[in-house]
């Protein structure tokens, strides 16, 4: 066992530079998968001959803790990654199955990510760019933790620091960037979901505000 202490790209390239395995799944701590998630995924990503595929992501909606901000997440992430059938897409999440040797042609994970949030999404362009096919799957995985005012405000912070550095990697990416933030969050995924457009509203403002601070900061 490979223990490192550091931020979460570094942590998933240790796991992936000990690994023999032809495949490689990475799990969040607050997720947990479905009895037949890796099953699924796994025979999704070699039937569409796909290289990346992400689970569907699900919340009970009650019970303890499940608050109104818990119950804007999970109606973000459930429009995001519901799919009943496997679909090509651009971007891929967490939890996600990768082909290994797709993951070390890329270069695996950048540290430059260590830190703030993003990580995935730079894996994902970087496949893109180097021709792999990435998935939305069907393979059910759970998330367990909970999010009140304070948390999703440092979440969307840190994925604002993130969007900074996509930014400064990909300089092409710039426009795209600041139309989710301030147009397709509030805008678009918002109004689908009214009842929680504060939620969207908050995510695209607040992670621009970090990501321009970010870039002034240096």
């Amino acid at each position: 066992m490979a223990v490192y202490v550091g931020g979460l790209a570094s942590q998933r390239q240790v796991a992936l530079d000990y690994t023999s395995q032809p495949y490689h799944m990475i799990v969040d701590a607050h997720h947990r998968l479905g009895p037949f998630c890796l099953r699924d995924l796994l025979d999704e990503l070699r039937e569409g001959g796909y290289h990346a595929i992400q689970a569907r992501e699900w919340v009970p909606l009650a019970g303890e803790g499940m608050g109104w901000w818990t119950r804007a997440r999970a109606a973000a992430n459930f429009d995001i990654t519901y799919a009943r059938y496997a679909m090509p897409t651009r971007m891929v999440g967490r939890p996600a199955l990768y082909e290994t040797a797709a993951l070390r042609k890329i270069g695996g994970f950048d540290p430059l990510f260590d830190g703030v949030g993003d990580e995935d999404t730079d894996v994902s362009i970087r496949m893109e760019l180097h021709g792999f096919r990435q998935a939305q799957g069907t393979g059910l995985a759970r998330r367990v933790d909970t999010l009140d005012f304070h948390s999703a405000m440092r979440k969307f912070v840190k994925y604002g620091r993130g969007d900074a550095r996509i930014c400064e990697k990909y300089p092409e990416k710039r426009w795209a960037i600041i139309r989710h933030q301030l147009w397709v969050y509030p805008w678009v995924r918002g109004l689908r979901r009214w009842r929680f457009w504060p939620y969207f509203a908050l995510c695209g403002w607040v992670r621009f505000g970090a990501m321009v601070r970010e870039v002034v900061n240096g």
